[in-house]
């Protein structure tokens, strides 16, 4: 049997931790990352990937610093900016929230989950027309494509 040696590099670490989240095993990613983050504390993925993993355990506020960390480097990543907003949403942070499912949208207006984030953000603060408007837009548009 073939045994699989350790990761070496910081690229390495991120992609076993990104297993490691897929597998639901959250507190061992963000072991992973947090090594690929001692390793080259400008990995904008690692930071990112540690936020999703945090975010999973509802450690929202910390999640949200990792994101944070991650946008400084990678701020035209549109995925790293909707996983912002989800903690922000989860935080009650709601205008701040819209704000980032906005900057993901400028980024890449044709990821799906960040225009329906930002409908239900605009449901919460009542403004129930624009909020429709994005879900027929999002069905008839994106999700079509």
């Amino acid at each position: 049997m073939k045994k699989f040696s350790e990761p070496v590099s910081d690229i390495d670490w991120t992609h076993k931790g990104f297993q490691h989240y897929r597998m639901g095993e959250f507190e061992q990613s963000i072991e992973a990352a947090d090594q690929a983050i001692r390793l080259n504390p400008q990995n904008a993925e690692a930071w990112a990937n540690k936020g999703m993993a945090l975010d999973s355990l509802c450690k929202y506020q910390e999640a949200l610093v990792a994101y944070e960390v991650s946008i400084v480097m990678d701020p035209r990543n549109a995925a790293t900016w909707i996983c912002k907003g989800i903690s922000l949403r989860n935080l009650n942070r709601d205008e701040e929230a819209l704000s980032a499912f906005e900057q993901a949208i400028s980024i890449n207006p044709k990821i799906a989950d960040a225009w329906i984030h930002k409908a239900i953000v605009l449901l919460i603060f009542g403004r129930i027309k624009e909020a429709v408007e994005i879900a027929e837009n999002v069905t008839r548009k994106i999700l079509k494509n």
